[in-house]
């Protein structure tokens, strides 16, 4: 926007993350029978303000805008994204806290104890406890088995992005840490490298070699 690419890769670029914009929409309408109604209603939200965003650049672009018209919708929509990444930082501190509120007067009631001292000394009764009680990430049970199923959905979506059979295991990583929605991007071109994400994509594998390397000395 601010004169690093021309008409035509602009417009290929817009082009490109319009192809990509509604990634991951499938996984949060997936969550939609779990979650309340005011959820699906952020979400459609959201998607149609991406929609808007979309158009509004279109727009310019086909008019070839100037520089300054551009750089102002860049300025105004990074303010938009600062203030909706403050408000969901601020709701999930707001979440956080409530829900661990729940959870010390759980344990207080049911342990006859300090909810700290519980959790140290009965982790696991703690946990499958509050699984049922309150919610069921906290159960270890419950967690692993749904942590089993996201792997296995992570290694599909690595196998539908058309890797090499040699890189599914470390883009099936990257998947896991980054997610759908930013590795996508970051294959595309629209953003750049996840320095975390690629450190997993390098270190899971890694790990998985020493592991067998260990497993097989002690046979």
């Amino acid at each position: 926007i601010a004169g690093e690419l021309s008409h035509e890769q602009a417009l290929e670029v817009l082009r490109t993350a319009e192809g990509l914009r509604r990634v991951g929409i499938d996984e949060l309408e997936a969550l939609a029978p779990r979650a309340p109604e005011i959820f699906m209603q952020r979400v459609l939200a959201a998607d149609e303000y991406n929609a808007e965003t979309f158009a509004t650049l279109e727009r310019l672009l086909a008019k070839r805008a100037s520089r300054a018209e551009l750089t102002g919708f860049r300025d105004r929509v990074q303010r938009e994204y600062r203030l909706l990444l403050r408000v969901q930082q601020v709701s999930w501190q707001r979440y956080a806290r409530a829900l661990e509120g729940e959870r010390d007067r759980l344990l207080r009631a049911r342990f006859g104890q300090d909810p700290a001292r519980v959790i140290l000394e009965h982790p696991y009764d703690a946990g499958e406890f509050l699984g049922e009680a309150l919610d069921a990430r906290f159960s270890p049970s419950q967690m692993a088995t749904f942590l089993s199923a996201h792997l296995r959905t992570k290694r599909q979506q690595a196998l539908a992005l058309g890797v090499p059979d040699d890189e599914v295991e470390g883009w099936t990583a990257a998947l896991y840490n980054g997610g759908l929605v930013n590795v996508t991007r970051m294959r595309a071109g629209l953003m750049p490298s996840i320095e975390e994400t690629q450190s997993y994509m390098r270190k899971v594998p890694e790990l998985r070699l020493r592991l067998d390397g260990v497993a097989v000395a002690a046979r």
